[in-house]
């Protein structure tokens, strides 16, 4: 991943908890998975 591409990491507000997401050179959505797991509550994102 190139410097701007984490340069152009989002935090975006769900119900009170971030999910960092990312958008690519298309202006596709991509969702930090670390995130989504643990705001619909799964332990282990893996």
């Amino acid at each position: 991943m190139s410097n701007t591409a984490s340069s152009s990491l989002v935090p975006f507000d769900f119900e009170g908890s971030q999910i960092r997401i990312f958008t690519d050179e298309q202006g596709d959505p991509w969702f930090v998975a670390t995130d989504v797991c643990n705001v619909v509550g799964i332990g282990n994102p893996r």
